[in-house]
């Protein structure tokens, strides 16, 4: 990984919690869907929806877990995500987005479960699949209004995206 994608690792292993919920539902929005983040201590496991209304309606209800790298996603905890389909009216897909791992038996009951799992490897492509501004406002405290980051060069990734191509 270029050192882009490993700035963006060491901004998402510090982020705070609330931030990466709204990260997660800014690289949704960046790929076309409509996002709610949900109210904190009431979402019951929900912490971000996703809808989209073309070319196929889905809901889909992400868990957004901002965990340190050594705290990996358990099986136990897949299968307590697993009723967030039955919490939601509507929900076509149930997707963990993790800073950290998951354990090869929360893997192997996710696929069981049709649970989507997003690790920090996959969440970083993300990011770097969306602008550097939208990045930046969620991550930093920089006010963006206040500085013009506009030109701030950005290192270009080996693997570009299909945006950037």
């Amino acid at each position: 990984m270029g050192s882009s994608g490993q700035s963006i690792k060491e901004g998402l292993t510090n982020i705070d919690p609330y931030d990466f919920e709204s990260l997660v539902s800014k690289i949704w929005e960046k790929h076309g869907w409509k996002t709610t983040v949900t109210s904190g201590a009431q979402d019951r496991g929900i912490d971000v929806i996703a809808r989209q209304k073309e070319p196929i309606p889905l809901t889909v209800a992400i868990q957004a877990k901002a965990y340190n790298q050594n705290n990996k996603i358990s099986s136990n905890n897949v299968r307590k995500y697993r009723t967030v389909y039955d919490q939601k009216d509507g929900v076509n897909a149930v997707a963990i987005a993790t800073t950290s791992r998951f354990t090869d038996q929360a893997e192997k009951l996710a696929e069981d479960l049709d649970i989507s799992l997003l690790d920090l490897d996959d969440i970083t492509r993300l990011v770097a699949s969306i602008d550097i501004m939208t990045f930046s406002s969620i991550v930093s405290p920089i006010d963006p209004d206040k500085y013009d980051l506009v030109d701030i060069p950005y290192p270009p990734s080996k693997d570009k995206c299909p945006e950037c191509v």
